[in-house]
């Protein structure tokens, strides 16, 4: 540390620490106050926040340089320093940030516009398969209809004179053969309609059951996953109260030994001349 001033205060804590010897009933605890720049005339360096547990005897300061220490003054003084400020609640060991969280392990739903599903598909294709079916069946009815006109106008051509009967024959011969066509191609299209029809109504039904089965087995997986959510809250829950507990444990603890009163020690030094020197304190503590 390096600060040119008449007075000047140092926290034990903040002091570097050169070495610690334990003992049976003790320890003794070694600090250096290094690069100390001393004005000429009167300095005075306090040190405090010493535990009062400490034995005041067994303090001890040397130095080393020009400066002579000319008076070492040892007080029991209240504690300078504020629990909260110390320990504030966001400071501690614990906090529920350190509490694990289950993440949403839930898809979001996409915004896109989704494929149809095979049932989609198989039902678009069903709907088209009917369409197709009421267009063979118009055919069939209506060669029906043209047959039934076809038969009123030939029993009419007896009654009329001037009809050429051969002429006539080979026209309703030439128009049956034609509605006969148009009827055997929608008696076929009808047929073959229906072989694709039964076809898809036979993948309809298959799809329908395997998405119950889907749908089934989606649902159980649902549940399993909530509860094995809730279960996971109700552990973190326990595991919030128990840091919690242990929180408010270690404050209480805290509190317990915060000291009320500190030992200070001040060290009166005089300098000669402007001669930068350096201070080395020794503590024993017991």
């Amino acid at each position: 540390m390096s600060d040119i001033a008449h007075n000047k205060e140092y926290h034990v804590r903040d002091l570097a620490t050169r070495s610690v010897t334990l003992y049976p009933n003790s320890a003794q605890v070694v600090r250096d106050l290094r690069n100390l720049q001393l004005k000429p005339g009167a300095n005075e360096i306090t040190i405090f926040g010493l535990t009062p547990t400490i034995d005041e005897s067994t303090i001890k300061v040397d130095g080393a340089g020009s400066a002579i220490i000319t008076d070492i003054a040892i007080e029991l003084i209240p504690n300078r320093e504020s629990f909260q400020d110390v320990y504030p609640d966001s400071d501690d060991e614990m906090s529920d940030a350190d509490v694990p969280h289950e993440e949403d392990g839930e898809d979001e739903e996409e915004s896109e516009e989704k494929e149809p599903s095979p049932l989609d598909k198989v039902r678009a294709r069903i709907r088209q398969l009917r369409d197709e079916e009421r267009s063979a069946k118009e055919v069939v009815e209506s060669a029906a209809n043209r047959l039934k006109i076809l038969d009123a106008h030939g029993a009419s051509l007896d009654s009329k004179e001037g009809v050429n009967i051969a002429d006539s024959i080979e026209t309703y011969r030439a128009e049956r053969e034609r509605i006969f066509q148009d009827h055997v191609a929608g008696v076929t299209r009808g047929q073959d309609n229906m072989k694709r029809l039964s076809i898809a109504l036979k993948q309809e039904t298959r799809l329908v059951k395997r998405e119950k089965r889907e749908a089934a087995d989606a649902t159980r997986a649902m549940k399993k996953a909530r509860k094995e959510r809730d279960r996971q809250a109700q552990k973190d829950a326990r595991e919030r109260a128990k840091l919690k507990k242990e929180k408010a444990r270690i404050r209480a603890e805290r509190e317990r030994f915060w000291p009320k009163l500190c030992y200070s020690v001040r060290v009166s030094l005089e300098v000669m001349a402007f001669t930068p020197s350096s201070s080395r304190r020794t503590s024993v503590l017991s």
